[in-house]
Parts: C-alpha cells; sequence; structure tokens
C-alpha cells in the first residue's frame, strides 16, 4: 500500500506535459554502490551520525566513504520516497494524498530513467519538490520501493535522486540491502 500525489502545474508551468516514460540520466551523475554491504549497516552510522539523508546521498557522490553508505543504508529504512508516476494511470476519482492498494501489475505506471550505458532504473527521490516527481508520485518506504525495484524484471537497478546528487543501486545491492535491513529488524524485536 502506498499514498498517491497527483500534482497541478504551477502558474506558468503550462498544464499539458507529455509522459515522458524515460529520461537520459548522465554517468557523472550516478553513483552505483561498492559491490560489498558493511556487516553491520547500522553499526558505525548509529554511532553519533546526525546526518540526513541529502548530505548523506551528496558525500556518496563526491567522495564514496564506508561510512558513508553505512549511514545512507541506516536512513533509507527511516524515510519515505516518491516514485514518479504516468499521472494518467492514477485513479481519477481519487484525491491527492489518499492511499492506493496496488493489487493489479498494471494498476500504476511507474517511470523509469536510462542509466549509463543504456541501463534501465526505476527512479525516486527524496522530497517531493523534485522536477521528476512535479506531475504525480506515489510515496512509499524504502523497503517497499527497494522490494519493487527487485520484482521489476527489465529493471538494472535503482536510482535515488536527493536534492542536489544520486546515488544508484544495482538488484544484487538491493537484495543485500534488504536482507540485511530484515536481519536487523528480527534483531531488534527480540
Amino acid at each position: 500500500m502506498f499514498k498517491m500525489f497527483k500534482k497541478k502545474p504551477k502558474k506558468g508551468e503550462g498544464g499539458n506535459v507529455e509522459p515522458a516514460v524515460e529520461a537520459v540520466v548522465e554517468p557523472e551523475e550516478v553513483t552505483v554502490v561498492p559491490p560489498q554491504v558493511p556487516a553491520s549497516v547500522e553499526a558505525k552510522a548509529s554511532l553519533g551520525d546526525q546526518r540526513d539523508i541529502e548530505t548523506v546521498i551528496s558525500e556518496i557522490a563526491a567522495h564514496k566513504k564506508d561510512e558513508d553508505y553505512q549511514r545512507l543504508y541506516a536512513l533509507l529504512f527511516t524515510q519515505d520516497l516518491c516514485v514518479p508516476v504516468d499521472p494518467a494511470t492514477l485513479p481519477a476519482h481519487m484525491p491527492s494524498g489518499s492511499k492506493l492498494e496496488a493489487n493489479r501489475p498494471s494498476s500504476v505506471r511507474i517511470r523509469t530513467v536510462r542509466g549509463p550505458r543504456g541501463a534501465l532504473l526505476i527512479p525516486c527521490a527524496t522530497h517531493d519538490e523534485a522536477q521528476m516527481v512535479k506531475d504525480g508520485y506515489v510515496k512509499m518506504t524504502s523497503a517497499d520501493y527497494l522490494g519493487l525495484v527487485r520484482k521489476v524484471a527489465p529493471a538494472w537497478g535503482a536510482i535515488i535522486q536527493g536534492k542536489t546528487s544520486w546515488v544508484g543501486f544495482d538488484k544484487k545491492r538491493i537484495s543485500a540491502i534488504l536482507t540485511q535491513h530484515a536481519g536487523q529488524s528480527l534483531a531488534t524485536r527480540h
């Protein structure tokens, strides 16, 4: 289940925006996560690190340090993400902000982007003011978003847009992050 948001164009933007299903993401805008998930995603990240997700994504783009990835993995599961959709596939009768349960695979068409070497990516944004979600989006938990990306057969992976930088994950990395998170969630329940 997720929340859907329909956005009306702001004054001067025009109302007929063509639903471009694909956009090009230049290689220098994409940071792909390194191949190994640290043994403890939250171990170092929880030791007094107060950086927010926007800062961490920017620092990953600039420095690609393990501790930044660890912090990002921990932060991902503390907030929802905005996934751009084709507004024509959102139910017209439902007001913006309504909860929507997607029971059919074709009920909402998720937009995609092309990354380096033509890789198909499913994008999301950390905030609802991102250009990619201006026509409409669904808000999902990070776990639901990563799970969705993992299930879409032609997708290579995910791309998360912060306010100034991007970070990308291939499906192998997504599976490792979700497995790590599930293990930590079980450990905290006992």
